[in-house]
């Protein structure tokens, strides 16, 4: 049998499968057909135009027209000199013109001449103007029937075969002849353009030009349902790669047919040496009703599985994040089996996890090249091994820290016909056995290849500056030869392998963790003269860049890393104070207080004095205790004009509804509001005004002492 075929069509019939359906195997069936060309003479039908059916109905009232006349009554302007009416449209005269020679063409009318001075119907030209069509014919016109010799659904046959990739062959021609009736019914199906009674297309006489019978060779995927105890079939399209519905549902119906089907599934299974126990009894009991698609995740943990449920669905027996040793061993590969295991492999998370694959040494010549890339890659991935052999038998084995579980293949028989069922069966020493020998194989296809790859980058690198490159791919090495310790031929030289790996590398780490702690203090010493925020931005992306070169954590120098960074932070905090401008809302109580205080502000601040600031300025002018602080505090605000003094009236609308919208306090506050995402801080010795901007209008704000602190000039130097 050829089983790659059976995985194809199992592939494309999963979807229509119930749980309880096991796949036995396919049988080929041939669906004959005939190809027959004719030749008939078609007659076309063009429906009337407004111009046909109007100029027809005229002329069944009226024997005979001229153009002119016709014209006229259709209220065209096409010329008339008898009539003493020469005005003439030239577009509408051409319309009429062709309108008129279009009837002639189809023998509808006679004109009389070529003006059609005297135009009338024809005989022909009545009884279409009956059916409301003009009509063309076409002598000899070819077109192809196709016949169903199978089934005898002529009808669908086109649909069936016009694709088919059948072979033509010779047997005695007994098919009852087709009649003119029936050929018409089948033509009105499959050459809709040559027969159709709805658009009046219809044809006579017709010949056969040429007529072959061919064979269409479908596999038939047989399945049994264990619930149901029947057979279903699935015709398998193979050129299209799927079910053809038509001929699945008729092989249904043909109980005759589906009896040799079975009898010639039986004689082509070769029957066992051993004897072939039926599982039958078990299997119905386990598997559930239902569609296969909706119960393949429980279908998986079952201790019997369909052999061609695992082959097509591998992926689902691996859980990507979890630990596993896992072997898989096939005997056959298909493009379908190549992407499942290419697909099982890309799917994996776990680092830890490793994958021993052995491919057959025969494969198609469509695959070698695929192999080859597969196997070409698992070169370079630390966590693959793929290697080809002799494969006698499936078998996959997953060794893992819960519920290890190894799967095989064992005969058994369905209703008779002998097939091999998955079994899955927990890790034992069975399991043990087969996975010792799978690692010897392995071994002794790979291990001195590793262990000489090891030395060449440990003698080559022993005279390159150190890099955490180089101790990962002697890494990779080490955990690829891990398997190979005590197990084969050159168990001995993969464990010295492994000890010299391990004693180079804690070398190598001791040298390239000293030379990081030097690269770090060389950038911490110069954090001190950074003046730039990209100078901080390209000294952390060097520590970045030096903590990623670590192999193995080292507490002082992560922790070197991390005052680094604190370091850096701090650095750039200060930096972008010393670049940041602020606008610095005074209140009247500051300038009042130590008007000069704005005078000693850097430049680049901006200054902000509110409208209702002036306005209590103006009022305490006039108390002599003070007229001459707001004299001073005035002259500042108007003639410094070297500094970033910026006048600003209150916007109340800006304030929350349940502040008094007239207060002088809460005028201020509506004009700090306006500055508070430029920077703003409200400068002001006022407790309650201090409270309401902080704890209600979230503003910063500082008091006279907290500000010369920190932004007065002469405090600072």
């Amino acid at each position: 049998m050829n089983q790659e075929l059976d995985i194809e069509i199992y592939s494309a019939i999963c979807d229509r499968l119930n749980a309880s359906e096991i796949y036995l195997g396919h049988v080929g069936y041939a669906f004959k057909y005939t190809k027959t060309e004719y030749q008939a003479t078609c007659t076309e039908a063009f429906p009337f135009n407004a111009f046909d059916k109007v100029i027809c109905e005229l002329l069944q009232i009226e024997e005979h027209l001229s153009f002119h006349e016709i014209g006229r009554i259709l209220g065209l302007n096409v010329g008339d000199i008898e009539s003493g009416k020469s005005i003439k449209d030239n577009a509408e005269y051409e319309i009429l013109m062709e309108a008129l020679q279009s009837l002639a063409d189809f023998s509808m009318i006679e004109g009389g001449d070529i003006y059609f001075s005297r135009c009338r119907l024809t005989a022909i030209g009545r009884e279409y103007a009956e059916k409301k069509h003009k009509f063309k014919k076409t002598e000899n016109k070819p077109f192809i029937i196709y016949f169903d010799k199978t089934t005898g659904n002529h009808k669908q046959a086109k649909e069936n075969f016009e694709f088919a990739d059948g072979h033509v062959y010779s047997e005695p021609n007994d098919d009852a002849v087709i009649g003119e009736i029936e050929l018409k019914e089948i033509a009105a199906v499959q050459v809709p353009t040559i027969y159709n009674p709805a658009k009046l297309y219809s044809f006579t006489d017709e010949v056969v030009v040429d007529s072959n019978d061919y064979s269409m060779s479908m596999s038939i995927g047989i399945t049994f349902d264990l619930h149901r105890e029947q057979f279903n079939f699935h015709c398998y399209d193979k050129s299209a790669k799927k079910v053809h519905i038509y001929f699945t549902t008729w092989l249904s119906t043909q109980v005759e047919i589906t009896s040799e089907l079975i009898e010639e599934l039986k004689n082509n299974i070769p029957i066992s040496d051993k004897p072939t126990p039926t599982l039958f009894p078990v299997l119905k009991d386990q598997y559930p009703n239902g569609k296969l698609k909706a119960a393949i995740n429980n279908l998986i943990e079952f201790a019997y599985i369909d052999q061609y449920l695992v082959l097509n669905n591998l992926k689902l027996f691996l859980n990507a994040s979890e630990k596993v040793d896992f072997y898989l061993c096939i005997p056959i590969l298909t493009e379908l089996l190549y992407s499942s295991v290419a697909g099982l492999i890309q799917q994996s998370e776990n680092n830890h996890s490793r994958y021993f694959i052995v491919f057959p040494k025969e494969v198609n010549p469509s695959m070698r090249k695929g192999i080859e890339q597969l196997i070409s890659l698992s070169k370079g991935i630390s966590n693959l091994y793929i290697m080809q052999q002799d494969v006698k038998s499936f078998l996959m084995i997953s060794n893992k820290e819960l519920n290890p579980f190894y799967i095989e293949l064992v005969d058994t028989s369905i209703n008779e016909i002998p097939i091999k069922i998955a079994e899955r069966l927990k890790y034992d020493a069975k399991a043990t056995k087969f996975e010792k020998y799978l690692l010897t194989s392995f071994s002794n296809e790979m291990a001195l290849t590793l262990c000489s790859n090891a030395n060449d980058l440990i003698n080559s690198d022993m005279e390159t500056p150190v890099t955490k490159d180089q101790l990962e791919r002697l890494s990779e090495i080490e955990f690829k030869l891990m398997p190979f310790i005590s197990i084969g031929e050159q168990a001995q030289t993969v464990a010295m392998t492994i000890e010299l790996i391990t004693d180079f590398k804690t070398q190598r780490i001791q040298l390239l963790n000293e030379r990081l702690q030097q690269q770090l203090n060389e950038l911490v010493a110069s954090i001190e003269d950074v003046k730039e925020l990209q100078e901080i931005a390209k000294i952390k992306k060097a520590i970045t860049a030096l903590e990623q070169q670590m192999v193995v954590s080292d507490a002082s120098l992560v922790n070197g890393i991390a005052q680094a960074i604190s370091l850096l932070e701090s650095k750039k905090e200060i930096i972008e104070e010393q670049k940041r401008i602020y606008s610095f809302i005074i209140d009247t109580n500051i300038l009042l207080e130590d008007p000069e205080v704005i005078l000693r502000v850097d430049k680049k601040h901006a200054i902000i004095i509110a409208a209702k600031v002036l306005d209590e300025l103006d009022k305490f002018k006039m108390d002599k205790n003070l007229s001459a602080i707001v004299s001073r505090a005035v002259k500042i605000i108007q003639q410094d004009k070297n500094r970033n003094i910026r006048h600003n009236k209150g916007r109340p609308k800006l304030l929350p509804p349940d502040l008094n919208q007239k207060t002088p306090d809460n005028l201020i506050l509506s004009v700090a509001i306006q500055y508070h995402n430029n920077h703003g801080i409200l400068i002001t010795s006022d407790n309650l005004l201090s409270v309401k901007a902080q704890n209600v209008l979230d503003l910063k704000v500082m008091n006279l002492q907290e500000f010369k602190t920190k932004f007065d000039q002469s405090i600072k130097s």
